[in-house]
């Protein structure tokens, strides 16, 4: 069910995916976020002198 928001245009009206889709699209999520990255102190600092 779609709760009716003030800022949501009367043209979105939602969609379907299946259980499928629903995985790739949280795995594909996942992939956004590098852990390695984010806990790398050299690239901690984005003013540090490289």
């Amino acid at each position: 069910m779609l709760w009716p928001a003030a800022s949501r245009s009367e043209f979105v009206t939602g969609f379907e995916i299946s259980e499928s889709e629903k995985r790739d699209l949280i795995a594909f999520l996942g992939s956004l976020t590098d852990g390695r990255l984010l806990e790398d102190p050299k690239l901690s600092d984005p003013w540090t002198a490289r």
